[in-house]
């Protein structure tokens, strides 16, 4: 990978990142509370809204700083590591938000976050499997 996408890896995580905190942390006065209304599947709208927020985390970080590993046991090391990454970011954004006057914490939003982040990681660790293979190849 080159310098400039690597660089161009770690700035959109960190887009990512400050986009995060802005969803999270946001005073939204004007868009109307949905989330105990809407519901596709069973699901309540915020709970999903929580699984799209969460899920592109792993994937960027295998970008901005994966994607070469000497053997499979790193590249596994390296996707736990990120998911417990994210989930530790998914639960200070929850306690953030309980401690906020605007926002409130719930173990869902956790859930839904944390669900998300599994599943990406496993993507990322195929994308990991794909890499060294194709590499090995």
């Amino acid at each position: 990978m080159s310098k400039t996408t690597k660089i161009i890896s770690r700035l959109l995580l960190l887009a990512y990142i400050g986009l995060l905190a802005y969803l999270c942390f946001g005073h939204f006065n004007n868009i109307p509370d949905i989330a105990r209304k809407f519901h596709l599947f069973g699901i309540e709208q915020d709970k999903l809204v929580h699984f799209c927020m969460f899920f592109p985390f792993p994937i960027l970080c295998y970008f901005a700083f994966g994607r070469t590993f000497k053997t499979y046991g790193g590249a596994l090391a390296f996707c736990l590591t990120v998911f417990l990454a994210g989930c530790c970011l998914g639960a200070a954004t929850e306690l953030g938000q309980g401690m906020t006057t605007y926002r409130s914490a719930d173990p869902k939003d956790f859930f839904a976050d944390g669900l998300s982040l599994a599943i990406s990681s496993v993507i990322s660790f195929v994308i990991c499997l794909i890499h060294k293979y194709r590499s090995n190849a």
